[in-house]
């Protein structure tokens, strides 16, 4: 009776732990996709970065030309106007790389956080997978005992049996 309480509470600890164990391979999962999902913001940042960093090069050698033509140019105000015009949207860009790099930062820092959550969450998972192992090795025991126990029953029964006779 009080072996069969046992293995009873045995196999809802198993079942808690086994539960306990599929939801932290979900969680894993979880984060395996949100990680993937980072990693993917941060090339597309990075490639924006480098797609920023081109275009300010590009302004900067603009900014030079204008300069060197406004210096040969003389009543050249409508050129004025449109190299003022590509500044305003130079300054533009440049606000947009300052964002796009403070994002890109952001999501490094979202990406580090993430990889040592799931970090925790494998050695949680394994932890779990060494007491279900355990738990097993304690029932197949206990298993093993009762058939010991039942046996040496039927041997006392037997030899009481014959005693009597």
């Amino acid at each position: 009776m009080a072996e069969d309480i046992e293995l009873k509470k045995l196999f809802s600890q198993t079942t808690s732990l086994q539960l306990q164990l599929e939801e932290a391979n979900m969680l894993i999962s979880i984060k395996d996709e949100e990680l993937a999902l980072l990693r993917q913001q941060q090339t597309k940042l990075a490639e924006l970065k480098s797609q920023l960093d081109t275009k300010y090069a590009e302004l900067q050698s603009l900014q030079y030309q204008v300069e060197l033509e406004q210096n040969r140019a003389e009543g050249g105000l409508v050129r004025e106007k449109d190299m003022e015009a590509e500044l305003v949207d130079s300054l533009g860009i440049f606000s947009k790389y300052a964002e796009l790099t403070q994002q890109l930062t952001h999501t490094q820092i979202q990406l580090e956080d993430a990889q040592a959550e799931i970090e925790l969450l494998k050695n949680r998972n394994r932890q779990l997978e060494i007491f279900v192992v355990r738990i097993g090795n304690l029932e197949s025991s206990l298993a093993e005992a009762l058939i010991q126990n039942n046996l040496l029953q039927k041997k006392i029964e037997e030899n009481e049996a014959a005693a009597d006779v």
